[in-house]
């Protein structure tokens, strides 16, 4: 369980030791894939030229390659997937600060520089001590930069999967409907929800399919809260629906189904109930 500044608690599932072995050694293939078509490139460069003076010069460059292959790997896939290399992407893995909130440039650094440790030059076995040894299942990198590494439930997928579950159909080539736990589908369509931003999408997705673990107070709590939090960025919404409603709509809308349904009803051609939902 994690917080984000705001003060809302969120479940995240932390990533195992078999998880993320996995997915560093996916990552360690991409690396020696890259090492060779460097060392291809370079002999071909230096075959090229005559290579006879330029010994040094190779070496130097082949070091700052290799270095680059290591660790600018990490930083730079990290940098732009959010927190993702290619092995946790393939293992459903993502680092995250300990609060839940993206890690950023400079933890990423942090965390990368200290896999020289972890990793590179122990064999995996330093890192490896330290994940199953520690709380948060983190390595010596991870303590350092102040993260964790987390599953990451594809909200796509998981939309299907429950669906497929509750009998709901899949809609061909579009989203499927947010899964409601009340009677009357939503038709949140309209609603303008450009100002929220994906991360609070995401924060309150993960609300909504951890809701009925919580009692009915903290339920209603943390409900509440998201809703006061984004109800300013959105546009369109009726002013008189429940906290938990609201929370549908936004997330129907954000992720472009428009609709938040009944778990158990069918859907095609959907049109609001005239009748009151329940508050």
């Amino acid at each position: 369980m994690t917080a984000t500044p705001e003060g809302v608690s969120v479940e995240v599932v932390l990533a195992g030791a078999g998880s993320r072995f996995g997915a560093i050694l996916l990552d360690c293939a991409v690396q020696l894939v890259l090492l060779f078509a460097c060392l291809f490139v370079a002999g071909a460069i230096g075959g090229a030229v005559g290579g006879s003076s330029s010994g040094p010069l190779d070496v130097g460059a082949l070091s700052v390659l290799a270095f680059l292959v290591l660790f600018g790997y990490f930083i730079v896939l990290e940098a732009i997937t959010g927190g993702r290399t290619l092995g946790k992407l393939a293992a459903g893995l993502r680092a995250v600060r300990v609060d839940g909130q993206p890690m950023g440039f400079r933890r990423s650094v942090v965390r990368t520089m200290l896999r020289l440790v972890d990793v590179y030059l122990t064999l995996g076995m330093v890192g490896l001590g330290f994940i199953v040894g520690t709380p948060r299942n983190q390595r010596l990198g991870d303590l350092a930069a102040g993260t964790v590494v987390v599953r990451e439930r594809r909200a796509a997928q998981t939309r299907a999967t429950t669906a497929l579950a509750t009998g709901l159909p899949v809609a061909p080539g579009g989203p499927v409907p947010v899964l409601s736990a009340y009677a009357a589908p939503l038709d949140a369509r309209g609603w303008d929800v450009t100002a929220v931003t994906s991360d609070e999408a995401v924060l309150a997705e993960r609300f909504l399919r951890s809701r009925f673990g919580y009692t009915a107070a903290a339920r209603a709590r943390l409900a509440a809260r998201l809703a006061n939090q984004l109800g300013p960025k959105v546009a369109g919404a009726p002013a008189d629906l429940p906290a938990e409603r609201f929370l549908e709509g936004v997330v129907a809308a954000k992720t472009g189904a428009g609709w938040a349904v009944p778990a158990w009803t069918s859907w095609g051609p959907m049109r609001p109930s005239a009748g009151p939902t329940p508050g």
